[in-house]
């Protein structure tokens, strides 16, 4: 062609298209091609092409792949097409004459999309226009990694025309489900943060099928019509759904251990007894003698993983700091072994999970007696005694709360968030025996400090320099229960300990000098 016009395609795998496009955009000066690494013969392909200038890349984003070959044209002026699109041959001088004499004019050009081979005008899929046509010293692609589209700036000039492109996106049932599945996964690991449930997901899906198959008149088209509703409603269904998946953390819970084999092959008794649960448990052992019990949980359907130091005392935080570099989760869930889970302990912490907030468990003690015979006759409390315990606590509780000031109600509250600037107030109530947070916010803050040595205040340093860094605490009032069997405390280190938690509390710390980095 006369004028200077790149044409800019991305392609993976695409041997049964390519040569059905290439061929129609002979009559170019340049085209360039970026191979999302194709297993196929599609650079073979485009190699037989003079015109064709082959780059490769991996999959960065739709977005960012195309304006990575819009960065390699030559020409100013571009022309992005698809791998399974063929320029109409009536449309070459239609585009030929366009005005490209003003860099803000950006043009929309039609679709005829198929479906089987057979033009569907019906779904949406007609007149189906979009930007393909711009200088790119005016604009460019926007950084999205599915629906990318060309940034339109409040200078730029929409114009639309009379340029049509043949699309053969779909030539079974099988290339509408597999775009579905690569586009809502896409979506869903670059959404997190957006909010979705059951109902979101279900009315979506609804609306999606009313609107392709009667607003947008599929029920014309017959079979394929509702088929091609049928799939876009699902589309937006397993979007949400999805979506909630990814919400949903990889999740490693860590069973801190020191001379206690008793207690630890409870607690891994109860763990296997959850409705949800972890994807590794990590037993963060402080030099005891448990290899035995490794050995025999090791066999259950869960990654057993087996952190261990040498006994020189009670060194939790850096025991704790030993399980948190093996770790694969990408939550976290630290517990004491002398806690019996409930059976939704896991269940509560991964619906709970944020980046950027400490999670708090609900602590219930059990009292001398009950303990007694879990260690020594091996007795098992039902499920059902868990769930009277926990009425007739909360029972008293909500007599409590219903005879004092309003004010102290709302701090109560069942998903209380603390701030830092209120850190000072709350944090005596800190558990380190059931706690949870991101693995990625304890690398922040370099994880426990190593320095406590003996019992006491590691677990309340450490969450004074999480609230530091900015994070928040949340209290899970009757949630992420675990029961705590009857022990006499340990001696406390307050003197040293309480030194450091001290220097952190008056000087807001937010990273420790010897913790996890230091392990």
């Amino acid at each position: 062609m006369s004028m200077k016009i790149s044409v800019c395609i991305i392609a993976k795998n695409e041997e049964k298209n390519l040569k059905r496009c290439l061929n129609a955009l002979v009559d170019f000066d340049e085209v360039v091609l970026v191979d999302n690494e194709s297993t196929d013969n599609s650079v073979s392909i485009a190699k037989e092409f003079k015109n064709v200038k082959v780059f490769s890349s991996p999959f960065i984003g739709f977005g960012k792949l195309k304006q990575f070959a819009v960065n390699q044209a030559s020409n100013d002026w571009i022309f992005c097409i698809d791998a399974d699109e063929v320029i109409d041959f009536n449309s070459l001088e239609l585009l030929k004459n366009l005005d490209f004499s003003d860099t803000t004019k950006i043009y929309a050009i039609s679709r005829k999309n198929y479906y089987k081979n057979e033009w569907i005008k019906t779904c949406g899929f007609y007149p189906d226009y979009i930007v393909r046509i711009f200088n790119k010293t005016h604009t460019n692609y926007n950084d999205a990694n599915v629906h990318e589209n060309i940034v339109i700036k409040n200078n730029s000039q929409l114009i639309k025309t009379n340029i049509h492109l043949h699309h053969f996106a779909f030539k079974s049932i099988y290339d509408l489900i597999t775009k579905l599945q690569r586009y809502t996964e896409i979506y869903a690991q670059n959404n997190k943060n957006k909010k979705t449930s059951t109902f979101k997901a279900i009315s979506h899906g609804f609306f999606t099928f009313f609107k392709f198959y009667f607003l947008k008149l599929g029920i014309k088209d017959g079979f394929n019509g509702f088929i091609i509703s049928l799939c876009n409603a699902l589309g937006s269904f397993f979007k949400y759904v999805k979506l909630k998946d990814a919400k949903i953390p990889t999740c490693s819970l860590i069973i801190t251990t020191y001379n206690d084999k008793v207690a630890l092959t409870r607690c891994l008794e109860y763990v296997f007894k959850m409705t949800t649960l972890p994807d590794e448990i990590i037993i963060a052992d402080d030099g005891g003698d448990n290899w035995d019990i490794i050995e025999k949980f090791s066999k259950y359907q869960i990654p057993l993983k087996h952190a261990y130091q040498e006994d020189l005392g009670f060194r939790l935080s850096r025991s704790r700091n030993n399980a948190i570099k093996i770790a694969n989760g990408e939550f976290l869930i630290i517990i004491d072994s002398d806690m019996l889970v409930d059976s939704e302990f896991v269940k509560n912490y991964k619906n709970n999970a944020e980046k950027g907030v400490f999670l708090q468990g609900s602590r219930i003690c059990l009292d001398k007696n009950i303990s007694q015979n879990i260690r020594e006759n091996n007795i098992k409390l039902k499920l059902n005694s868990f769930k009277a315990m926990k009425i007739k606590i909360l029972s008293n509780i909500i007599k409590y709360i219903s005879q004092i000031d309003k004010n102290i109600c709302n701090n109560l509250k069942e998903t209380a968030k603390i701030t830092p600037n209120s850190k000072k107030v709350y944090i005596k109530g800190i558990r380190g025996c059931n706690m949870g947070f991101y693995k990625d916010d304890a690398i922040s803050i370099n994880g426990f400090n190593n320095d406590f040595e003996g019992w006491g205040r590691e677990d309340s340093e450490f969450v004074i320099r999480f609230l530091n860094k900015g994070y928040k605490l949340k209290r899970l009032k009757h949630q992420a229960i675990a029961y705590h069997i009857y022990h006499k405390e340990n001696e406390r280190n307050l003197e040293q300990n309480h030194k450091i938690y001290l220097d952190t509390l008056l000087n807001d710390k937010d990273f420790c000098n010897n913790g996890l980095k230091q392990v």
